[in-house]
């Protein structure tokens, strides 16, 4: 078992790491190596001495992140967002609470017995006391594509490439050429 000291040390790589676009599957191996390496070298020297002799984490991170192809752009984790996002809005136009007889009103100061809010052709929530709904929703066809490819754009980062030097370009020439 290893030691807070480690453990801290160890989730200090994993989030540079992160940062510096290093894969789950390739992150998670490289905090289990960097993990029995500290975890070998505290039985020797200690605990303490073992995450000084670690060094920055940071450059460390960034050692491991040179080796690594980290474009940025991770298409696979905005499919997967557009995918969840488009199966939530299904699961809202499937949605249909009743009231059960239970709301006369929604609004009792005004004595209003429909409640609605919809985006311009996009979607319509609403519920109504006379069919005895509570909720009811309707999301239009073109907003699964409109919300999904937002999301995709969203969670896969694009923005990301922008700060990268190009594959032809050194990074001494890159951070020459920002100076």
């Amino acid at each position: 078992m290893t030691g807070w000291r480690i453990e801290i040390a160890l989730a200090r790589l994993a989030r540079a790491l992160r940062r510096r676009g290093v894969g789950y599957r390739r992150r998670r191996d490289i905090v289990a190596d960097v993990r029995a390496n500290l975890s070998a070298a505290s039985r020797d020297f200690g605990e303490r001495e073992a995450v000084r002799r670690l060094g920055e984490v940071r450059t460390l991170a960034a050692e491991y992140a040179q080796g690594e192809r980290t474009d940025g752009l991770r298409l696979g984790s905005g499919a997967r967002a557009a995918l969840l996002t488009c199966a939530l809005l299904l699961g809202l136009t499937l949605i249909r609470i009743p009231t059960f007889g239970t709301i006369d009103a929604f609004d009792p100061h005004t004595g209003a017995t429909t409640w609605s809010w919809g985006v311009w052709r996009l979607w319509r929530f609403g519920g109504d006391t006379r069919t005895d709904t509570l909720f009811e929703g309707t999301v239009y066809s073109y907003a699964y594509i409109l919300i999904a490819l937002l999301v995709m754009l969203v969670w896969s980062r694009p923005w990301r490439l922008l700060s990268r030097p190009s594959r032809g370009q050194s990074s001494a020439t890159a951070s020459s050429a920002q100076d």
